[in-house]
């Protein structure tokens, strides 16, 4: 009797594994089939129980690998035999790029007659948007940001207008807009009408001037302008109040306007290799900001309203001409990072004890005196450089504090150095710290 049901058993195992591998086999002849561009293959493939909703380890469903190959007649020999054309995966491009919709494919590859068949025939909205890799969702990149992306490459609107007939552009969101280092002397037309881009970069080219039709892009958060030819930045930046990265770096900009204060959104402002001789002294009034990138430029000093900005990170103001600093530290309870070397800096303010976050401390070739009595009650300083500092012959009486400093560079021209008894006081107050002498 066991035996009997044994045999049956097999018997039932046989009947359904073996056309299930054979149909497994086939499923991996299609995807060489489409892979490889051979329809005549797919559909013998197809008709020996291929898979045609077959998935690879990304999630992309076999038709996204057929528009992936540009083969029009692929993907309609799929759809046909009832590929879900819904479906969605992932396929990798690029360096942290990847394709995660149909659509999305058919613009950045420029296949106009693909595009139309989806839109048009199978009536996939234009606006649909692909998976975006990192939590799996469906929030990536739709056709016209492809399309923009394709532009990046070879200047060439032909999708782009195409596109431009089957959807809003004044209401679609558009996650960026990279124009860098593409010769332009003004923004293509299509970018003007694009009233919902939230990125916008045209950095490394020879632009002159902030377009006045920039005023109305309300939602752009990110504004990149590096190293154009802009010579100044117009009061109506002042109304781009979801802005929260400004780059307006390596240029020839004398001065910031005033109005850069009511960014009150702004998180990270750079602006260094320019010819700012000041900054707007409501520099206070960007509360949220972060990160302030001013080096190499002719300032001389800071404004005092500096000290009120208690997010801030990251202030970097090396190169320059300041001889003091003129705000408290008071308040900078975030300060991670403070580098204002090659100044001509005589002392820091005994407030910079208050910088309780303090990792990074570049003050080197400056001219200092003395350092802060205050020095030791950065308890989170890492690293701290004071090199090339003529007139410095001693550091503060007490160190000890500085529990977690690692790195100490007291670099000196010949006959600069500190004496052989400070830097032995040194080195017993700071016995784990690197001393660079």
């Amino acid at each position: 009797m066991k035996l009997l049901f044994s045999l049956v058993l097999l018997i039932i195992g046989l009947v359904y594994i073996l056309p299930h591998s054979k149909g497994y086999a086939q499923t991996e002849v299609l995807w060489e089939a489409v892979k490889s561009n051979n329809l005549q293959k797919a559909k013998i493939a197809i008709q020996k129980g291929a898979d045609v909703n077959a998935k690879d380890e990304l999630g992309a469903p076999i038709i996204m690998w057929a528009t992936f190959t540009s083969n029009l007649d692929m993907v309609k020999l799929l759809v046909s035999k009832k590929a879900d054309y819904t479906k969605k995966g992932v396929i990798l491009w690029g360096y942290l790029e990847c394709y995660g919709n149909l659509t999305g494919i058919a613009a950045h590859k420029k296949d106009i007659a693909m595009l139309r068949y989806f839109i048009e025939e199978l009536h996939i909205p234009a606006t649909d948007r692909g998976i975006n890799l990192p939590d799996a969702t469906e929030t990536g990149k739709h056709a016209l940001d492809w399309a923009i992306v394709r532009y990046k490459e070879d200047k060439d609107e032909t999708t782009i207008n195409y596109l431009e007939k089957k959807m809003d552009f004044e209401q679609i969101e558009v996650a960026e807009v990279n124009l860098m280092d593409m010769k332009l002397t003004e923004l293509p037309s299509f970018v003007y009408k694009l009233k919902k881009i939230k990125e916008l970069n045209f950095s490394r080219n020879p632009i002159e001037s902030l377009p006045p039709s920039l005023k109305g892009f309300k939602n752009l958060t990110v504004l990149h302008c590096f190293d154009t030819k802009l010579t100044n930045l117009p009061e109506w930046i002042g109304e781009l109040k979801n802005l929260k990265r400004l780059n307006c770096s390596e240029n020839q900009l004398i001065e910031l306007p005033k109005t850069i204060t009511n960014l009150s959104n702004l998180e990270a402002l750079f602006c260094s290799s320019n010819e700012l001789k000041s900054l707007p002294e409501d520099i206070g009034e960007l509360k949220n900001l972060e990160d302030l990138v001013c080096f190499a430029n002719k300032l001389t000093n800071l404004p005092a309203s500096l000290g009120e900005i208690e997010k801030l990170k990251r202030l970097r103001c090396a190169r320059n001409q300041i001889d003091t600093l003129l705000f408290s530290f008071q308040y900078l309870k975030n300060l991670e990072t403070l580098d204002c070397e090659e100044n001509q800096l005589t002392s820091l303010p005994n407030s910079l004890g208050d910088a309780k976050k303090l990792q990074h401390l570049y003050c080197s070739s400056n001219l200092l005196k003395y350092l802060p009595e205050t020095l030791d009650k950065l308890e989170s300083l890492i690293f701290l450089d004071v090199s090339f500092n003529d007139s410095l012959k001693n550091l503060p009486a007490k160190l000890e504090g500085l529990k977690n400093l690692k790195n100490l560079s007291l670099w000196c021209r010949p006959n600069h150095s500190l004496s052989e008894t400070e830097k032995q006081r040194v080195k017993q107050a700071l016995p784990n710290c690197q001393l660079n002498f």
